[in-house]
């Protein structure tokens, strides 16, 4: 089973690195559910021709995230934030029946700042 969450991930890191109909086509299968012959009618191609340059691109693009690691590297500060919110809630918690509002104030700083890069 192919994961299409995470082709469309490695398309929005690497799609520049595509040939713009291999970019188009995975965009149109994954993102907007075309079928394969939906697609080679609409490229004027043939069926097959559309599932090569899906495969192809697929490739390339696991190709360039083993070789440079963009989607990784989002996983692994993704973890590293959300891991550093939960401590921060944690302390803000425990301090609460010892309050120091500078901590609290600061702790409320750091919160809000990872709330905004998770968006």
């Amino acid at each position: 089973m192919r994961n299409v969450a995470r082709i469309s991930l490695l398309l929005d890191f690497y799609e520049k690195l595509l040939p713009e109909r291999q970019k188009e086509a995975i965009r149109l299968y994954n993102e907007e559910n075309f079928s394969l012959s939906e697609i080679a009618e609409l490229f004027g191609i043939s069926r097959q021709g559309v599932h090569d340059a899906i495969r192809k691109g697929e490739t390339a693009l696991t190709g360039y995230e083993e070789k440079l690691g963009f989607l990784r590297l989002m996983e692994v500060h993704g973890k590293a934030v959300e891991d550093l919110k939960n401590l921060a809630l944690q302390i803000k918690e425990k301090d609460k029946a010892i309050p120091s509002e500078k901590l609290l104030e600061g702790l409320k700083k750091v919160i809000e700042a990872l709330d905004k890069q998770e968006n």
